[in-house]
């Protein structure tokens, strides 16, 4: 894209805040948001002082590294961690309830839209081995596709669970820009 995703905006503010205040009325708290890009911790401190910062330092590990800092930053008492990309979004509060009502620590939700699978992705305590695990090195979807985890689908009617925000064109297209 030419810049972190991190830094998307739609109409002047950070898709990031909206992503944090649309999961927080849906039920969700806020666990803390990984980044892997140190020249951002100036600009992160700035612009979202009041939200925990999980650096990222392996950048190489992709996703999964990700992901697993996210499971190691956890409390003892959390049931599981929603995994939500910042390329994803365009995911509205009904989704995001959608995965709460169903989200148990035995188990991980996956929204679909129009028979996809999209993002995010509720991860339940269960399945935290697991992600772990050497077969996690490959990404979370081996973990899906082995049956370690017992994964449920729940149907939205969302579209932005299935829109990545990956190329220029894309963030046009749903009128986001970077953030100045």
């Amino acid at each position: 894209m030419g810049f972190p995703k991190i830094q998307l905006a739609r109409n002047g503010t950070l898709v990031i805040l909206t992503m944090i205040e649309l999961a927080t009325i849906a039920g969700w708290k806020l666990g803390g948001v990984v980044i892997s890009d140190p020249t951002l911790i100036g600009w992160f401190e700035i612009n979202l002082p009041n939200v925990k910062r999980i650096m990222n330092n392996q950048p190489e590990t992709g996703p999964i590294g990700s992901l697993r800092l996210a499971i190691d930053s956890t409390n003892d008492n959390d049931t599981g961690l929603l995994a939500w990309p910042i390329d994803h979004p365009l995911v509205g509060a009904d989704a995001l309830r959608r995965i709460w009502n169903v989200a148990e620590p035995s188990n991980t939700v996956i929204p679909c839209f129009e028979k996809r699978r999209g993002h995010p992705t509720w991860w339940g305590k269960a399945s935290w081995n697991a992600l772990n695990s050497s077969l996690a090195d490959e990404g979370a979807n081996r973990i899906i596709k082995s049956g370690l985890v017992t994964v449920n689908e729940v149907d939205v009617d969302d579209p932005g669970v299935v829109t990545n925000i990956d190329t220029v064109e894309a963030a046009t297209l749903n009128a986001l820009k970077r953030f100045e």
